[in-house]
């Protein structure tokens, strides 16, 4: 506590500061209203694998905390707010739906083409579960029954059946993993198949192809436009692009097109009828 502002100690008699055996835990208050427990007082400084230790041992009695100034149940029932511009959207051109990520991705392996790869995964996997996860430190269940788990090889013409918590879906031919591009690039973790997911991790070494596709419409024209992004991931990475506009025709533009579209058909049969008139005289 030396140059720390001082502070007062003293025992909390809340509920939620009591743990299954309804012990009071000891707190500190410091200037600001903020509340630090629990204390524990030691007789010499504790090491760092001491301290993780005791945060493990005790992380239970963190789980009772509040966090949020409000609880869930309502900040559930409380309407938000959605905030327009002004003058509405400035744009001419909307989204007709949300942009959409596809993902190809080849298998996981531990049977790489050469034998030192072999011999690398399996040196680091040796070292993550008998150094990295030791006691106080905990590992996933998937870390230490798993050789791919951390490093590991592909197999380009196999495509794992889920990924990011969804099965594939055939698509242009090709097994690929859909996901909304406004959920990996604006959330760092998403809830999928009821487990947390890192959106940092939507892109990895086993990623063979990324496609982003956007449909987009435009009121002053009347046109509708699809637009799609390819990235191609091998040892070069390729990136290209498609756009499709498609138009609709109504009114005195349909009337129009009619028109031309007919007198396009009698004058292909005209030119038809002329040609086959023609070969019947040469034959004659």
């Amino acid at each position: 506590m030396a140059g720390s502002q001082p502070g007062t100690v003293k025992t909390l008699d809340w509920d939620w500061c009591q743990d299954e055996t309804m012990d009071f835990i000891q707190g500190i208050t410091v200037p600001g209203g903020v509340v630090m427990s629990p204390i524990e007082v030691t007789a010499s400084p504790l090491s760092v694998k001491q301290l993780q230790e005791s945060y493990y041992t005790n992380r239970g009695k963190f789980s009772i905390r509040c966090g949020p100034a409000s609880f869930d149940e309502d900040r559930l029932g409380s309407p938000i707010q959605y905030d327009l511009p002004p003058g509405g959207f400035p744009h001419p051109v909307s989204l007709v739906s949300s942009p959409i990520v596809l993902q190809t991705r080849s298998l996981r392996t531990g049977k790489c083409a050469y034998a030192l790869g072999v011999e690398y995964n399996k040196k680091i996997w040796d070292d993550v579960r008998n150094k990295t996860c030791a006691p106080p430190y905990e590992c996933p269940a998937e870390i230490l029954t798993n050789s791919t788990s951390l490093v590991t090889c592909s197999v380009d013409d196999a495509s794992p059946a889920v990924f990011f918590g969804k099965q594939f879906k055939s698509w242009d031919g090709l097994n690929q993993f859909s996901e909304f591009l406004q959920s990996i690039a604006d959330s760092p973790v998403l809830v999928r198949a009821g487990e947390p997911q890192y959106t940092s991790a939507f892109i990895d070494s086993q990623t063979k192809q990324i496609t982003i596709i956007m449909i987009a419409y435009s009121l002053q024209y009347g046109i509708a436009s699809s637009i799609s992004i390819v990235g191609k991931f091998s040892t070069v990475v390729s990136v290209d692009f498609n756009v499709k506009h498609l138009l609709s025709v109504e009114g005195k533009d349909l009337e129009d097109y009619r028109v031309v579209t007919i007198s396009a058909f009698v004058l292909a049969a005209i030119i038809l009828l002329e040609k086959f008139l023609t070969l019947r005289r040469s034959r004659k």
